[in-house]
């Protein structure tokens, strides 16, 4: 379980770097493509006074679709979008052209290239910001 402090130092590391890829007992991460798992994303203003408490029930309530077994390797994502700290889970995908076909097949707006550092928007086939 993630406490509110734990919560609130990693918000402070997504404010900073713009986002983060995290798991417990993993490494972060350093290539392959991330596609969020449909209906598990939750957006926490940036200005929300219990951004860290959310945070940490997000945590603790998704934690397992993170740790369970499957072929592919699951991670928490966040990031910054217009004000809002956005969450979800993601798996992390290897192959560029599986990553897209996982992304519209769940109806994604964009994929996040990890070597990249960028993400993929799915409706245009261009790497930037989502539009």
């Amino acid at each position: 379980m993630i406490t509110d402090f734990t919560a609130d130092v990693l918000i402070g590391n997504i404010l900073v770097n713009g986002g983060a890829t995290w798991a417990p007992g993993k490494a972060a991460p350093t290539a392959g493509y991330a596609v969020s798992l449909p209906g598990h994303e939750v957006r926490i203003p940036v200005n929300d006074p219990e951004r860290a408490g959310r945070l940490a029930w997000y945590v603790a309530s998704t934690l397992r679709l993170v740790l369970e077994r499957t072929d592919r390797e699951r991670y928490f994502g966040a990031w910054v979008d217009s004000g809002d700290i956005c969450l979800d889970v993601s798996e992390v995908i290897e192959n560029f052209e599986d990553a897209i076909y996982a992304g519209v097949a769940a109806d994604q707006d964009a994929i996040f290239g990890i070597r990249e550092g960028d993400v993929y928007d799915l409706r245009t086939g261009r790497w930037g910001s989502v539009s």
